[in-house]
């Protein structure tokens, strides 16, 4: 069986959802909910004229390449600016997943309960 990486989404939030609590002030979006091109996940927090983010990546792939990193990268660099700071790069992968390209820096959420074979 192949993983779609939107079959994943249910789980990564629920975790995010954990990390990152609205009643902390926290909102999380998905890919969906936006316009243009979006992080699967985007996690926000704004107090006054600054934003907090954290920018969620979610792969269903075997290995990660250097075009995963890229992708992250992106993001964070569209992302980010003035009043805005990037709190946390997040690449969410089904356990099993080679990380080992995975550079120091972006933090790497294991997905247990689903295993990549």
């Amino acid at each position: 069986m192949v993983l779609k990486k939107e079959e994943l989404y249910p789980h990564v939030r629920k975790k995010l959802q954990e990390w990152y609590p609205g009643s902390r002030g926290w909102a999380i979006y998905d890919r969906t909910e936006g316009t243009g091109i979006q992080p699967d996940f985007l996690i926000e927090k704004r107090s006054g004229e600054n934003i907090e983010r954290s920018i969620c990546t979610v792969e269903a792939a075997r290995t990660i390449t250097d075009d995963h990193i890229r992708r992250i990268d992106h993001y964070v660099s569209n992302l980010s600016g003035k009043n805005v700071s990037i709190l946390e790069r997040i690449l969410a992968v089904p356990s099993g997943t080679d990380t080992s390209s995975v550079p120091t820096g972006i933090s790497i959420f294991h997905l247990e309960k689903i295993h990549q074979e």
